[in-house]
């Protein structure tokens, strides 16, 4: 059974052939966010993943009611990261890819809200051969999806949030997030020819979500925890049932490569002062660093040293 959750889940596009629904791993995490989803629950599963990879992207800014898409100095950057980890649940084997965004550089737990809203799309579904060949890809995408398909996707994305900027105030956020995740169901040419796809080719699998605050957790009352930690902005599991320990999920998302888009677009909360915005980050995203005592699949090219900082 495959399962997918995320924080406000919004919309699940299926272009094409879902994502295949192999075993899950073994052994599990002694934490499991999913029977306690509380912020120490959350920052602790981030923190003890079997693998995960950290990715700097460009903060979003507001000065005199005004978005900017980096801050002057260019030094406050965001993180969004990628973990896997393991645990048990209802008697049964759960394999789960989270992605997590921190925002602490700019935001802080207190702050109240932001004149954007966000939604983030994940790109779950290419072919495992394709993506385990870009196991190198430095998270700018080009190694899976060459300059000219990343470029594309992104402006189709900013396309399809700005178009929602300036209708916000009509919409939640989950509503416009479902309008700009539509964009997802379009395959620019660059992309299909890059990844061989064929003309009535989609992406496979993309899993869309509202992003409902870009806040970072509150961890201050929590132990051998940070005093903020990143928010899982969306995530995919896979279960097995006890008692065969089987190891091929596990193995094939640390080795994949996944695309994860992060869209933005300006809202009404300061009562239209904000200008119409939008922008998009773009991130292929893989667990690379294995930590202590957890399974090193042979054939990935991984890095041991721990989990996420």
């Amino acid at each position: 059974m495959l399962a997918n959750y995320g924080i406000a889940l919004t919309l699940l596009i299926i272009t094409s052939h879902a994502a295949s629904t192999s075993n899950s791993t073994n052994p599990p995490n002694p934490i499991n966010p999913f029977q306690d989803p509380s912020n120490c629950s959350l920052a602790i599963s981030y923190k003890t993943a079997n693998a995960s990879f950290s990715y700097n992207i460009p903060s979003v800014n507001v000065s005199n009611h005004i978005i900017t898409s980096q801050d002057p100095l260019h030094t406050k950057n965001w993180t969004l990261s990628t973990t896997i980890y393991q645990s048990p649940a209802d008697g049964r084997f759960r394999t789960n890819q989270d992605f997590w965004l921190e925002t602490s550089s700019t935001l802080s737990p207190n702050s109240n809200g932001s004149p954007w809203n966000g939604c983030v799309t994940v790109f779950k579904g290419l072919a495992h051969s394709v993506s385990e060949q870009a196991q190198d890809d430095d998270g700018s995408c080009n190694n899976l999806l060459g300059q000219a398909c990343a470029s594309t996707l992104r402006d189709q994305f900013r396309a399809a949030a700005y178009g929602v900027s300036n209708v916000n105030r009509r919409r939640s956020g989950a509503e416009a997030c479902m309008s700009v995740a539509r964009a997802a169901m379009m395959v620019p040419p660059a992309c299909r020819s890059r990844l061989g796809l064929g003309p009535d080719d989609g992406w496979g699998l993309a899993m869309s979500s509202e992003i409902p605050t870009f806040t970072p957790l509150s961890t201050s009352n929590c132990t051998s925890v940070p005093l903020t930690s990143p928010r899982r902005i969306l995530g995919k599991s896979s279960i097995l049932a006890l008692p065969a320990p089987n190891f091929s999920v596990y193995d094939q998302w640390t080795s994949s490569v996944t695309p994860v888009l992060l869209s933005m677009w300006s809202n009404s909360t300061t009562d239209g002062q904000v200008k119409q915005w939008a922008d998009t980050r773009l991130v292929c995203a893989r667990p690379k660093i294995v930590g202590g005592g957890s399974r090193t699949p042979a054939s990935v090219d991984t890095v041991h040293g721990g989990a996420p900082s």
